[in-house]
């Protein structure tokens, strides 16, 4: 049995403001894609509960079905993309990274 091939995106992040990472904090975001569902991890793990619960709680406001969910016990976030194919949750990662101005790093594997 052939293990999958998934994609890695490396992303180093700072938020000027202080809303999601403390200021003067440069943190690392690393996004694991594979078909249909991408994980999320920071480096710092309060970080990406901070940000998952966050990302669930504006789903709720919105009356929009929950596709992110967070684990703890992995200390990553779990976003579902019903439908996509892997490079399609790249390519929508990668316009959103590009629109909050940030440098992106890809590894396939």
């Amino acid at each position: 049995m052939e293990r999958e091939k998934i994609i890695r995106i490396k992303v180093n992040m700072k938020d000027p403001k202080g809303l999601l990472i403390p200021v003067g904090v440069t943190e690392t975001l690393t996004a694991e894609i594979a078909n249909g569902v991408a994980t999320f991890r920071f480096k710092d793990a309060r970080t990406t509960k901070r940000i998952a619960l966050i990302e669930i709680q504006e789903n709720e406001n919105r009356g929009k079905e929950a596709n992110t969910i967070y684990m703890e016990r992995f200390q990553k976030a779990i976003t579902r993309y019903p439908g996509k194919t892997k490079e399609e949750i790249r390519d929508h990662l990668l316009n959103l990274f590009k629109q909050m101005g940030v440098n992106v790093k890809l590894k396939d594997e």
